[in-house]
């Protein structure tokens, strides 16, 4: 081979770094070239006469050959097995019955390329731009593709067996009828994946050298490896059991300043908003993913302000899940309350309406009107919760006005009125001594309430 490695050191292909921090000095043998030239049959059997000869086509643009293109690259038929490929372009070729087994194909470029029953057992991708080629029924066992970048690749009907798939990336890849068994897949990025039909088995998601640990689906296998992690784990279930509160809205450009100031004023309050702007029709996987958003929030806040897809949805979710508490909101400029507000009061899971008339005076209650019942509510349905909220406001709440002053939710309707009286008689006085009165009051009001329940005083942390 025509090729000179500089730098220090012996070759190592086992790691993709080493890959990178390498510096060569290649080129495609000239010779090798021309007999390239002739077509598969003459360059088959020069194979066959000088079978110990690795061919040297290093750096080649298959694209520059003439002979080849017609107008874009043709391999079919070519036996290229042990051949060295690295940094090669074969970008648009079109590719069926040819041979790459144990090929060198380090940083390769197979962008937009179609390859039909092609072997590519052994074969060295590593650090190779696969995006968008299409692989059909080819044979991967035993190939190296760490480091590959398969963006919308397709794998239709190929086998990815004892296969290296670490630190790829794979966005939209289509492994549909695929056979993906004992492949390594450590650091690889997995989403929207296409797996239907696809037989996985074996899967290990430990790096090299560690104790193996499989798994049977791809697309779970990240998430696997994260619970190996406890204090990832416990931050993982404690975001999505605890703090994620789902947002429904349609909020026009006029109203994006409530969509905004509200999610804001819930991360001050230690939870994880998620926004839903209903800025569509409805379909079915629309309505699957509201569906799948409710079940890991833990209450659901839905303004109803001239939005008929709000209601339907919210709808929806009080029918089929009881358990999530659901806070609707209504501006004031609607005159009356919509027939699907009333038909939802019947549900045990939904608040009374919270009116407004702006965002500050939403946000101005948010804590007392809205999040308060609904973890008291919460409580109510008996679902346990972690205790994870704090009032973080900076300011005593105001006087509430004449309409909020009954929450109308059975006999937790004096919870917070209660709160909100013993603020008001503390406004005038601080101290230590003062909180400590304040809590102690509310923690016997809740007790008196909820004798069930001996763990309510987190409702009335300072």
């Amino acid at each position: 081979m025509n090729a000179q490695f500089l730098g220090p050191g012996p070759r190592d292909e086992r790691r993709g770094k080493n890959e990178l921090d390498r510096t060569w000095s290649v080129m495609a043998n000239p010779e090798h070239v021309q007999i390239l030239r002739q077509g598969p049959v003459a360059w088959n059997r020069w194979r066959k006469e000088y079978s110990t000869v690795g061919p040297d086509l290093s750096q080649l643009d298959f694209g520059t050959i003439q002979e080849l293109c017609m107008p874009v690259p043709d391999l079919s038929g070519f036996d290229l097995a042990r051949a060295d490929l690295r940094m090669s372009s074969l970008r648009n070729a079109i590719t069926v019955n040819a041979s790459f087994h144990n090929a060198y194909m380090v940083s390769a470029d197979l962008c937009f390329g179609h390859f039909g029953h092609c072997d590519f057992r052994g074969a060295k991708l590593r650090l190779s731009r696969i995006g968008s080629a299409k692989f059909s029924s080819c044979d991967f066992t035993g190939a190296d593709l760490a480091y590959c970048s398969a963006e919308e690749t397709k794998f239709t009907g190929s086998n990815l067996i004892i296969v290296d798939m670490s630190h790829m990336q794979l966005v939209s890849t289509d492994f549909t009828d695929t056979a993906i068994q004992d492949t390594h897949v450590y650091g690889a990025a997995a989403w929207d994946l296409k797996l239907e039909g696809c037989d996985q088995s074996g899967i290990v998601i430990t790096p090299s050298g560690a104790s193996a640990i499989t798994v049977d689906d791809l697309e779970i296998a990240q998430f696997v490896y994260l619970l190996l992690n406890n204090s990832r784990l416990r931050s993982v279930i404690d975001t999505i059991t605890s703090k994620v509160v789902l947002i429904l809205g349609r909020f026009t450009p006029e109203r994006k300043a409530v969509l905004f100031a509200l999610r804001n004023e819930l991360r001050h309050h230690n939870l994880v908003p998620i926004l839903f702007d209903f800025e569509r029709p409805s379909s079915r996987s629309f309505i699957e993913t509201v569906s799948t958003l409710a079940h890991m929030a833990r209450f659901v806040i839905g303004d109803f302000t001239d939005q008929g897809d709000v209601r339907r949805e919210v709808q929806r979710i009080a029918d089929s899940l009881q358990s999530v508490p659901i806070v609707p909101l209504l501006h004031c400029a609607e005159k009356s309350i919509p027939i699907t507000l009333q038909d939802l009061a019947n549900h045990s899971c939904v608040l009374p309406v919270f009116r407004y008339s702006s965002a500050e005076e939403l946000l101005r209650y948010l804590f007392t009107d809205v999040i308060e019942p609904a973890l008291a509510l919460e409580r109510k349905l008996g679902i346990p919760g972690p205790r994870g909220l704090v009032h973080r406001s900076r300011q005593p709440s105001p006087i509430p006005m004449p309409s909020q002053q009954c929450l109308r939710f059975n006999d937790e309707q004096t919870i917070v009125p209660a709160r909100r009286q013993v603020r008001q008689q503390n406004q005038s006085k601080s101290g230590h001594v003062c909180r400590r009165r304040e809590r102690n009051l509310l923690f016997l009001t809740q007790r008196h309430l909820f004798p069930q329940h001996q763990d309510l005083g987190c409702l009335c942390r300072p």
